[in-house]
């Protein structure tokens, strides 16, 4: 029996089944949901025809019927249908099984390669293997973006390749093989069951003939990752060893060739297929090339010539006998005379060798090999950290007489000076080993040092860094310098192998110092028809150009070759930028009330380090004598010495309560004795502290750059997590350490011990079947959890207040995005009500009910003047902060007339983080009789509104609006006055410069309605001045220039040039006055915190795209990450 599948070319109407006997109608109906309204709702009749494996199709619009048979299309306006037969003898004894089929995978035990076998792929064997890359080979992207948005954004490659591969199978005996690499999974931006879903869904259509495929997937990014041929070896070695492959008729095909960008096609990304291709030792074909061989040879034809491998990438090395051993070892840089050995050219006294190369050059492997066995004192900065101690321990070996070994990069002349010095005033001989290696040589043996772990590998940027700084050896430096061959041992036979294999499959090097060969090369030109092979031009080739032609393009390389970098470099960050996954959030369903986020892993949080004991040297006294304090207590008392010289140590109730805590740390003999703080000397701690800020400031750039890189490593580790199969920033995942509380303003508990946070305080929020985070050894989680109705990684509660503590999402996450949208839609519908609540608390000015005026002058003071309401508060236990309902009588003074305004009130207190709030506010007449009313018979530290407190008055809103808060009314009010000083601010004429002034001056009404306040900057006199004195020096241009053109009298050309340089000069002069006026106008303004906090960023959005504004004047790369959703969702004509 045959049954008959129609499968959907672009997958954007459903597939058709039809069995013998039955016929189907294709059109525009409920059934096929074509939607091409070209297309007829009757526009075809089809029926399977069992006995002769075909389809019998009638065009009912003009009367044709034709017959078809399996792996042709059926096309009509609107759909295109691939037809699959499916026959019950082939192991498929009914159709739901067929459609029901799915990969069977395994992994190996190390985690690092996945195998999946679809129908009886693992099984099958053969001598002779198709191997296919599957990214942008097999399949490709329906958006056309580089990485796939999801599990379901994948079509054919070309729908060709189903009936091509099944004659592969079937026909000529091959076995199809996928090999893909997917690094993504060790690096967290899929998950394993994102990619596995990926190959299930796109392999039921390309193996639809129920094709055997065998799917071999590398997840890491070592010996299996393409082009390296671990996952070739584990199909020889492992699942077929007793079958020998004919590498002649084997096969390859792939993307990844090293291409040079077409006017059809972008530059491969990399050449990972072709080098895994030369390095099997098989034949190599690109897609297109691919299929255009199939189609002409009927199938795969090995006689024919396929030359890929006259030339490489940039970046790749290829070994030779000459790399792998050389007959001398040194070669004398000064006099050329080669060297055999190394025992030759050391001198009899005591000596210091210093080693001069780039990262992954071999110095530590020539050190193991040839110095160590002569036990030379080996100094090294991998090893030891810091120059500090490289220095320390040169010297030591000095006093002991010892011969030394600087392993260091030493690739400054600086750097090599200063090993140098020590010599010199040692009396100790020197000599200097230069490790020269071209940068494809140096990748290649980083890559070896990664695969293999025998040293550890070194990140590229690194090596292009070292390469770019690298200041040659000078003959002065030395009169005894060699250059070392490079000579690979290997100490296993599968290393040699290993090392042989060529790497380097990124395309072009960054650092254009290792230039290629000079003589005339080879490079692979590929177009859709094929391979052919282009010619370039050798340096001398291009040099025997006429003068005349290099003299014509002389100026022009003058003046790009300054900027050229710079505009590559800006391209190419912003291209990052634009290609960048953005997860569109807003457009797929919400996953249900309440709920999160359906799947969410992540690697924990990171601890501070151990407390390090302070050097023997550095004491504490008490009392005029040396004390030698416990380690937990010399900790604490190494907080306070932080802090000997900040103004917080001249506070009393910061040292009482430091003392206090301080001596809960102390053991019994140390209570015992440390009685009285003003007798404790700190000062040696203080100095040690600030001589170790000093030389944390003089680190150099490559300690620096260590210190940078071990940064971005645990930020990669720890600093994302994937929530819902999407890779997300975490904002804080650092624990805080621990340290002495300061609070803001006079807080009642400033100098108090915070705590140092252990595992056995954490709680782990985390998704279901999903590896825990292990704690630090010897440490377990105070609990897990699964809870999926919040959006917290972690939480622990911190000692000083008793809160609890939160690690969340980075703001440009899903969910913080999707909390911002919330705030501001909730904003958005407060329009709705506000008129009615302003009638109703106006009406309840005249209430009976005490309660209910004072609630409705303190909506009032809410309403208009954006006041937080203010919590309640244990008193002593926080600063005095307060909010609307916490107001007293003493924070308000009450003038029936002021300045020309009457009923006048004036507002001092100390608001949120103690930010002092005076404001002097003309009322309605009704508030102010009430507030005179309020404060009869009460006395200053009296509440003002001692009927109301915040719950009462948050109950009330809700009641209102469901949701409705003091913060909604803040963020309405802030958004709204935005709204209306943009549209009232923004003129049709205004300059780029104006536009931006306008925005900050709607901006800063904002601030105001707000009390968003900072303190002046030190610099900001200086800054005025620099800006007056650059308007003073713009305005003697223009005076001088305008006495110029006045000058010029019948030179029409020069008066041209002198207008536009003089419109050029006005402009420049405009755009600084107005910086001038927007940075005295916000001196005292924070900005920021109502933009990012209280200020729909629609606004800013629609604003920004009307006005042609670019975005980037308005929030930094940072903001544009927080408000990505803002930025896709709208479009100029938004209104608040």
């Amino acid at each position: 029996m045959i049954t008959c599948k129609l499968i959907s070319t672009d997958h954007s109407i459903p597939d058709q089944i039809i069995k013998a006997g039955q016929t189907l109608i294709i059109g525009r109906n409920q059934q096929c949901k074509i939607k091409n309204l070209f297309c007829s709702r009757n526009y075809c009749k089809i029926q399977l025809l069992s006995n002769e494996n075909k389809l019998l199709v009638e065009y009912l619009k003009d009367d044709r019927t034709v017959q078809m048979k399996s792996g042709e299309f059926i096309n009509g306006p609107g759909f295109s249908y691939r037809i699959c037969m499916i026959h019950d003898s082939k192991n498929a004894s009914t159709m739901a099984q067929v459609m029901n089929d799915e990969i069977s995978w395994t992994e190996l035990e190390s985690g690092n390669v996945m195998i999946g076998s679809l129908f009886g792929g693992y099984d099958c064997k053969s001598d002779k293997i198709a191997g296919f890359d599957f990214d942008f080979t097999l399949v490709c992207t329906k958006t056309g973006k580089s990485f796939p948005s999801d599990e379901n954004d994948w079509k054919l490659f070309d729908p060709r390749l189903t009936g091509f591969i099944q004659k592969l199978v079937e026909q000529q005996g091959y076995r199809f093989v996928i090999f893909s690499n997917q690094l993504g999974i060790s690096k967290g931006k899929v998950t394993v069951d994102m990619v596995r879903k990926r190959f299930e869904n796109s392999m039921k259509d390309l193996c639809i003939e129920r094709i055997p495929c065998l799917i071999l997937v590398a997840t890491k990014d070592d010996i299996y990752r393409k082009p390296c041929i671990g996952l070739w070896n584990h199909l020889v070695r492992n699942i077929q060893p007793d079958v020998e492959i004919n590498l002649k008729q084997s096969f390859y095909v792939g993307d990844a060739a090293g291409r040079s960008k077409s006017a059809l096609k972008k530059a491969d990304f990399s050449a990972s297929d072709l080098l895994f291709a030369m390095n099997i030792g098989v034949n190599f074909l690109t897609p297109e090339q691919f299929l255009i061989h199939v189609a002409k040879y009927n199938g795969f034809d090995y006689q024919q010539k396929f030359e890929y491998s006259s030339s490489l990438p940039e970046k790749c090395f290829k070994v030779d006998d000459k790399t792998k051993e050389s007959n001398f070892l040194l070669t004398n840089r000064l006099t050329g005379e080669k060297i055999p050995n190394i025992e030759s050219i050391l001198p009899t006294r005591v000596h210091c060798i210093i080693f001069c190369g780039i990262s992954g050059s071999g110095k530590t492997t020539f050190y193991e090999n040839y110095l160590q066995p002569l036990n030379y004192v080996h100094v090294n900065y991998d090893q030891l950290k810091t120059i500090q101690k490289c220095q320390q321990l040169m010297k030591k070996s000095i006093q002991e007489q010892r011969n030394i070994v600087i392993d260091n990069t030493n690739i400054e002349r600086k750097s090599r000076q200063q090993w140098i010095n020590l010599c010199k005033e040692n009396g100790y001989e020197w000599i200097i080993f230069h490790f020269e290696l071209s940068l494809k040589h140096i990748f290649h043996n980083n890559k070896f040092r990664q695969l293999t772990g025998i040293h550890k590998s070194v990140p590229d940027v690194v090596i292009y860094s070292q390469n770019k700084k690298f200041e040659s050896l000078q003959d002065d430096e030395c009169n005894r310098q060699f250059i070392v061959n490079f000579n690979q041992k290997f100490s296993q036979h599968d290393h040699q192998k290993l090392y042989s294999i060529s790497g380097g499959d990124k395309k072009k090097l960054k650092n254009k110092k290792d230039k290629p060969s000079s003589s005339s090369t080879s490079t692979l030109a590929m177009n859709d028809g094929g391979m052919k092979t282009k010619t370039v031009k050798t340096k001398s080739e291009k040099d025997s150009k006429s003068s005349k032609d290099n003299n014509k393009k002389s100026k022009i390389k003058k003046e790009s070759s300054s900027s050229d970098g710079k505009v590559e470099k800006k391209r190419k960050k912003k291209q990052e930028e634009e290609d960048e996954h953005i997860w569109k959030w807003w457009e797929e369903e919400s996953p249900g009330e309440g709920i999160k986020w359906k799947t969410l892993e992540h690697n924990g949080p990171v601890f501070p380090p151990d407390y390090e004991p302070l050097p023997k040297k550095v004491r504490f006294y008490y009392d005029g004598k040396h004390f030698e304090l416990s380690s937990e207590a010399e900790e604490v008392a190494g907080f306070y010495a932080r802090m000997l010289e900040h103004e917080y140590t001249s506070k009393d109730v910061f040292n009482k309560n430091f003392f206090k805590d301080w001596r809960k740390t102390m053991n019994e003999k140390e209570r015992e004795l440390i009685t009285d703080l003003k007798k404790c000397n700190f000062h040696e701690l203080n100095e040690y502290f600030k001589q170790q800020s000093e030389l944390r400031k003089q680190m150099t750039k490559e300690e620096k750059q260590q210190i940078k890189l071990k940064n971005e490593e645990i930020v990669n580790k720890y600093g994302y997590c994937i929530v819902d199969g999407h890779k997300q920033k975490i904002g804080n995942f650092r624990i805080e350490p621990p340290g002495l509380f300061r609070g803001r303003g006079e807080h009642p508990k400033m100098g108090k011990l915070k705590k140092r946070v252990q595992p056995e305080d954490i709680i782990i929020n985390i998704g279901e079947k999903v590896k825990i985070p292990t704690p630090p050894a010897g440490h377990k989680w105070k609990e897990v959890r699964h809870d999926n109705t919040v959006t917290w990684l972690a939480s622990w509660t911190e000692n000083i207040m008793g809160n609890v503590k939160y690690i969340m999402l980075n703001p440009s996450s899903k969910l913080k995005s999707i909390k911002d949208w919330q705030k501001y839609e909730k904003a958005r519908e407060l329009k709705k009500y506000v008129n009615k609540i302003r009638s109703d608390y106006r009406a309840d000015f005249k209430s009976r009910e005490m309660m209910k005026r004072q609630r409705a002058v303190a909506l009032y003071f809410i309403d208009k003047l954006a006041l937080r309401a203010g919590n309640e508060k244990e008193e002593g236990e926080t600063a005095d902060t307060v909010g609307c309902c916490s107001l007293r009588v003493e924070h308000i003074t009450l003038h029936s007339e002021k300045d020309g305004k009457q009923y006048v009130v004036d507002f001092d207190f100390l608001g949120k983080d103690s930010i002092r709030y005076v404001n002097s506010v003309s009322v309605e007449k009704r508030v102010f009789k009430n507030l005179k009313h309020f404060i009869v018979d009460k006395s200053p530290g009296d509440d003002l509104f001692d009927r109301l407190n915040t719950s009462s008055l948050n109950k009330y809103l809700n009641s209102l609006m469901d949701g409705l808060t003091a913060k909604v009314f803040r963020t309405y009010n802030a958004s709204n006055t935005l709204q209306q000083q943009l549209n009232e601010l923004t003129k049709l004429d205004m300059t780029m410069p104006e536009k931006i002034l306008a925005y900050n001056r709607a901006n800063r009404a904002v601030a105001l309605l707000c009390n968003h306040q900072k303190s002046v900057s030190k610099t900001h006199d200086k800054q005025m001045e620099n800006l007056n004195g650059k308007i003073k020096d713009k305005k003697t241009q223009i005076k001088e220039l305008k006495k110029q053109y006045k000058e010029t009298k019948n030179d029409a050309g020069a008066k041209e040039k002198y207008k536009k340089k003089l419109k050029t000069l006005e402009e420049q002069l405009k755009k600084l006055e107005v910086a001038k006026v927007d940075k005295e106008e916000n001196k005292q303004i924070a900005l920021g915190t109502s933009k990012l906090n209280y200020l729909d960023p629609r606004i800013s959005v629609a604003w920004c795209k009307k006005w042609e504004v670019p975005i980037e004047k308005i929030y930094n790369k940072t903001q544009r990450d927080k408000f990505r959703w803002a930025i896709e969702m709208v479009g100029p004509d938004y209104q608040f």
